[in-house]
């Protein structure tokens, strides 16, 4: 009895030891579960975006199966993934869906960049007028409200302020003011042209960029835009004819 009293006894100090370490190894192999399915989730976002030729807008992942997406399963603790589409994320809750510390995260968009200029000839004239504008687009959600200016001397460029720095030979005088759409779902700036003027800027040559004094140009997170005090890599950008 006394033989069979200390086996029960080591058999406990063991689990007791042990179970810790299995404990662990069940949440980290969770939690490798759940970012390799973020990642295919993440993989599925941008083949969206890229043939659809428009950013996930909604928060339904499911519309994801059947072109982009083989199945669609909640996460390793029987929770769905959530997809943010301002902020450019999805995630899981992770293994307390009560501590946001833990929640697991993953960008399916690529840091906030000029993506593409764009003359809207809007009376198809071929002429730059008054009722025409620039379509600027980025590669993420915008953070709504910012007013956004623009300069072409790159001397201005580089003290805090301007948003965009066009090529010298931008009119920007001719441009008329903008700000940042005041919905969150938004990737683009709209900015009018105040004048029937061909030289206003030159499609095909005219050049914009995210100046490096920007302050306002944010995605929907609040992080500035690539280019901005030289910290990312900023990419200028011709002015093509839609």
């Amino acid at each position: 009895m006394i033989e069979l009293l200390i086996v029960v006894a080591i058999i406990a100090v063991l689990v007791g030891v042990a179970l810790p370490y299995y404990q662990n190894y069940v949440r980290e192999t969770r939690i490798t579960k759940a970012k390799h399915e973020l990642d295919i989730i993440k993989e599925a976002l941008i083949k969206y975006n890229t043939f659809e030729d428009k950013k996930f807008s909604g928060n339904d992942l499911n519309v994801l199966q059947g072109n982009y997406l083989q199945q669609l399963t909640f996460d390793p603790w029987g929770r769905a993934y959530e997809v943010f589409p301002a902020s450019g994320v999805v995630r899981s809750l992770g293994p307390d869906h009560l501590d946001p510390r833990d929640d697991i995260v993953v960008d399916y968009l690529p840091s906030l960049a000029l993506a593409r200029a764009t003359w809207v000839d809007a009376d198809h004239n071929r002429h730059i007028t008054a009722s025409d504008g620039l379509r600027l687009e980025f590669t993420r959600f915008l953070l709504p409200g910012q007013s956004i200016t623009y300069t072409n001397d790159p001397v201005a460029a580089s003290a805090s302020g301007p948003s965009l720095l066009f090529s010298p030979e931008v009119k920007v005088g001719q441009l008329g003011a903008t700000s940042t759409p005041l919905v969150a779902t938004i990737s683009e700036l709209w900015i009018p042209i105040l004048s029937n003027d061909d030289t206003i800027f030159f499609p095909g040559s005219s050049t914009v960029r995210v100046a490096s004094g920007n302050v306002s140009l944010k995605d929907f997170s609040g992080r500035p835009a690539n280019g901005t005090a030289g910290q990312f890599p900023g990419m200028e950008v011709t002015i093509k004819a839609d």
